[in-house]
């Protein structure tokens, strides 16, 4: 008999794994969808998102990913039948534009409590990576630098503490 540490391994919890593959599968379509809407048509060639593939840590071809999601994605050809691409369906273009809204309309809200942030912060000013870390916790979007910050420059303003160095940026300080 070997003494020493006993070695035991628990049984996994189906419930748990088929979550966590989910979940996999969720993050990666936002993905998905976050490329698509970088485009104004919202379409995009699927030889792009091949490209993307290994950075989303999938394997194998992006149509058939696509193929797995008819309630999510159509496949179409680009109009000259030369290359195959993708975009929404109906359904996940309405989902997107619900989306989008509900964001737009808590615009307000999520800048009074940024602007609360700031007026604690001291000398009420925040480094944008300090700001990065909060952004889950203050509900703030993805784009909220694009989206607040730019469009209420009346509450805040966004300034570059590096000076420059001979007219290049040098990132440290003198």
């Amino acid at each position: 008999m070997h003494r020493g540490m006993a070695r035991w391994s628990s049984l996994k919890d189906p419930a748990l794994e088929a979550a966590l593959r989910h979940n996999c599968r969720w993050i990666v379509n936002n993905q998905i969808k976050r490329l698509l809407l970088r485009f104004p048509s919202r379409t995009a060639p699927v030889r792009l998102l091949q490209s993307c593939f290994k950075t989303l840590n999938l394997l194998g071809r992006a149509a058939n990913w696509l193929r797995k999601y008819p309630s999510c994605y159509d496949l179409f050809d680009d109009g000259g039948g030369e290359e195959p691409c993708f975009g929404f369906t109906k359904r996940m273009a309405a989902l997107g534009d619900a989306e989008e809204a509900a964001v737009t309309a808590s615009e307000p809200a999520m800048a009074d409590r940024l602007a609360r942030v700031l007026m604690l912060a001291h000398g009420r000013h925040l480094q944008v990576s300090k700001l990065a870390v909060l952004r889950g916790p203050l509900g703030l979007p993805d784009d909220y630098l694009l989206r607040l910050l730019s469009n209420r420059t009346d509450l805040f303003r966004l300034a570059n503490p590096y000076p420059l160095h001979n007219g290049k940026f040098t990132g440290r300080h003198p």
